[in-house]
């Protein structure tokens, strides 16, 4: 359990670092090895040669050690819901994730890339969008993600197919019930039109997230950099075309 919250930290966190801002992987699973055919494109801090490289160990250890820092504070900051009927109403979503069935093998990104319009309520699509795969368990995930803009405000979606990846559901499922204050955005989980997810808004960086779970399968990441509002991230998975999502 506590190898999970902290892979769940460190989703969260990763969304507010700022090299994840303006990557289209934002939203990354930090817990994980993974990469992300080409949807991802990370930079191996040992590339610099001779005592360079030595320096950037080091200084890549001091992050680490500040990002566990951060987790640690973001941690106690999370509480579960107190009783209530959205508690149980959040508890039955997390139920419903966690007893999802065998969904068959990963889809092609061929098939959901339409997923990804052009537009997104006042943001524009700043390039087309990505797809790739990722190791997922004993086998791989179909990963598309693409930017966003308006004005100055970057928004990052990113659609993982979760169907041989039951630990990433479970990272939304774990959160579902759980608020949280400052440190973590003042996080909390919710249901609409039978998607559920958790969304924060983190007003010293004007970072607004998002992550929902559409079909039972399809996890969906939403970062705003400079966001206009503390929703905007919530209003792009509901905008989203989730025909090509069903099942």
């Amino acid at each position: 359990m506590a190898g999970m919250r902290l892979r769940i930290l460190t989703t969260a966190l990763a969304l507010l670092l700022p090299g994840c801002l303006d990557s289209c992987d934002c939203g990354s699973h930090a817990g994980s090895s993974r990469e992300t055919g080409s949807v991802a494109d990370p930079q191996a801090p040992n590339q610099a040669a001779g005592g360079h490289g030595r320096e950037t160990d080091a200084q890549s250890l001091a992050a680490n050690e500040k990002r566990l820092a951060q987790l640690e504070a973001m941690r106690v900051q999370l509480a579960p819901l107190p009783e209530g009927e959205e508690r149980e109403k959040l508890a039955r979503a997390a139920s419903a994730i966690d007893g999802t069935a065998d969904l068959g093998e990963p889809i092609q990104s061929e098939r959901i890339l339409s997923t990804l319009p052009e537009r997104v309520g006042e943001y524009k699509a700043d390039g087309s969008a990505k797809a790739g795969s990722t190791p997922a368990g004993a086998g791989t995930a179909t990963v598309i993600a693409r930017q966003y803009r308006s004005g100055a405000s970057i928004m990052n979606v990113k659609v993982t197919d979760t169907a041989d990846a039951p630990d990433l559901r479970r990272e939304l499922s774990e959160q579902l019930v759980l608020v949280g204050n400052k440190p973590s955005g003042n996080q909390e989980g919710r249901v609409e039109d039978g998607v559920p997810g958790v969304v924060a808004y983190h007003a010293d960086a004007r970072a607004n997230r998002a992550m929902a779970l559409i079909g039972g399968r399809y996890l969906v990441e939403v970062m705003v950099h400079d966001a206009p509002s503390t929703d905007v991230a919530w209003g792009a998975v509901m905008a989203i075309d989730r025909k090509p999502l069903s099942r």
